[in-house]
């Protein structure tokens, strides 16, 4: 039985099963958008995914689209604040999870989520890192994800907010 069947007829989704699928149609996905992104990840890391990532933020923000990006402080540690500067100066809105505080170390943002235009979302396992590009067998981490598209990207677009 196809999974798709058990999902109602107002909601479209796609399987997501590679890296390389993800980061395409994540990169696909943020120069397609017009109006907003809301991008919330665990790990984002300061390598050659992270570059290519920042990048078309970076140039969504520059073409007026509203960009937001949360991001775990934890999770995320190793990416230099300054790594942002472009993209908060383009007009993106950057913000960190749980700044690291001894007493809060436990409390962290483990979800990855992409919201575009509010007619598009997706949510699994990738965070933004080379590692996650793999296919989990030849190299990297073996990690899923779904594309959604339909109503119920309004619920994860009311959960990043």
């Amino acid at each position: 039985m196809n999974p798709a069947h058990a999902i109602p007829s107002s909601v479209a989704c796609h399987w997501i099963g590679t890296g390389k699928e993800f980061f395409t149609r994540l990169l696909r996905a943020i120069a397609g958008a017009r109006r907003s992104i809301r991008l919330e990840v665990y790990i984002f890391a300061d390598d050659s995914v992270g570059k290519a990532v920042r990048s078309a933020l970076t140039m969504a923000a520059l073409h007026g689209v509203q960009v937001r990006v949360l991001l775990d402080a934890l999770g995320s540690a190793e990416t230099a604040h300054g790594f942002w500067d472009d993209f908060t100066k383009a007009g993106g809105k950057l913000r960190w999870f749980n700044p690291l505080e001894l007493r809060r170390l436990p409390i962290r943002n483990h979800r990855k989520l992409l919201v575009v235009d509010d007619r598009m979302g997706g949510t699994g396992g990738y965070n933004v890192a080379e590692e996650y590009v793999g296919d989990g067998v030849s190299h990297g981490w073996a990690d899923i994800g779904i594309a959604l598209y339909g109503p119920a990207v309004n619920a994860m677009a009311a959960e990043f907010d």
